[in-house]
């Protein structure tokens, strides 16, 4: 079906999700739905792929830093895949939409449809046919638009299960490795967490991350936000310090050397706790305490958090099976997902965030 675009007030909204970490990306989209506020509806999911319908539009989404979602946009066609599709028809039904753009940016995404018989080259003349008749009858249409948002230069289409065809609105950007231990998180890891917990928390709160390390999660916490207060504690020393130059962007930071499990803060200080706690090549030494780290950790972090407040964690498989019972015996947590990520080797990460119900 297509789309009208006369309207610019959209409420469908597609988003192209990580195939690699199709688990995380998903959850990534169903937080960030939940921050945007009111009521949707998904109207398709698929590994790669979901289409959303929204009870009203997206204003803005410079807020956002997208981590596993590749991309989120408006479509302007969708159709079922049917076996001999093309979308060179669907294409012609958008001739309104190139008639201000002289030049598109074309990405074609296929979620592993190899019978799909996209022809890109067909695509792409069929593109071009059209921008062409539609600068020759319209030209002096083209001419007086005065709003060149209603214009899009991007094209996306995407092909799985359903083709959609759109504009994005929103990309992801790509991830130049540069952290100081290569032990750390990558940083599509560290963008993940970030988001969770701005989505959950929203802006204006004081955050604690009593595992900060260097700060990256901090860092990227910081990005596209209002100023907030980011307390950062490690045992390190040097971690500590280098923390500083770290973490540069609009929040106010403070790293503190402390031990975790002994945390220089007053009581009920802290909106949400985040931290990616040691496991794996950054736990010196594997034993059952190493095991029962997050159930002590969770215990003693009682303490520092407000009823409501949120508990963003990075644990090992191995720790999340003796964590998960705990927090079903628990009356002070509530679970509110879990995803695992493997890593390397037989290392498998497992993102949980929890919500303090009762102190």
């Amino acid at each position: 079906m297509a789309l009208s675009t006369s309207n610019m007030k959209h409420t469908e909204y597609y988003f192209l999700l990580s195939q690699d970490h199709p688990e995380l990306s998903y959850i990534e989209m169903l937080n960030m739905l939940g921050m945007i506020g009111g009521e949707y509806f998904l109207l398709h999911v698929e590994p790669g792929l979901a289409v959303a319908r929204l009870s009203f539009p997206i204003e803005d989404l410079s807020d956002i830093t997208l981590a596993y979602i590749k991309e989120v946009g408006v479509p302007l066609y969708m159709g079922l895949f049917k076996n001999g599709f093309t979308p060179y028809t669907a294409i012609r039904s958008l001739k309104g939409f190139f008639k201000c753009r002289s030049k598109i940016d074309l990405k074609i995404y296929s979620l592993g449809r190899r019978r799909a018989n996209c022809d890109y080259a067909l695509i792409i003349d069929e593109i071009l046919r059209n921008q062409k008749e539609m600068f020759s009858k319209d030209s002096e249409e083209v001419r007086n638009v005065n709003n060149r948002s209603e214009c899009p230069d991007r094209l996306s289409i995407v092909v799985g299960n359903i083709v959609v065809i759109g504009y994005p609105i929103a990309t992801r950007m790509k991830y130049v490795e540069d952290v100081e231990d290569k032990k750390y998180m990558r940083k599509e890891d560290i963008a993940f967490m970030a988001n969770i917990c701005r989505y959950l928390c929203g802006k204006e709160k004081t955050i604690l991350d009593l595992f900060c390390g260097y700060g990256y999660i901090l860092d990227e916490l910081c990005a596209r936000t209002s100023p907030r207060v980011v307390v950062g504690s490690d045992i390190d020393v040097k971690k500590t310090v280098v923390s500083k130059r770290i973490v540069k962007r609009q929040c106010i930071f403070d790293p503190v050397v402390a031990d975790a499990m002994h945390p220089a803060f007053r009581r009920e200080c802290a909106d949400a706790i985040i931290s990616d706690l040691p496991y794996g090549r950054r736990s010196r030494v594997y034993s059952s305490e190493t095991l029962k780290l997050p159930i002590l950790f969770l215990n003693r972090a009682m303490d520092l958090l407000r009823e409501g407040s949120i508990v963003i964690l990075a644990i090992s498989l191995d720790q999340f099976r003796l964590l998960k019972n705990f927090i079903r015996e628990n009356p002070h947590y509530r679970m509110i997902f879990f995803s695992t990520q493997y890593v390397h080797g037989s290392l498998s990460r497992v993102y949980i965030a929890l919500r303090l119900i009762q102190k």
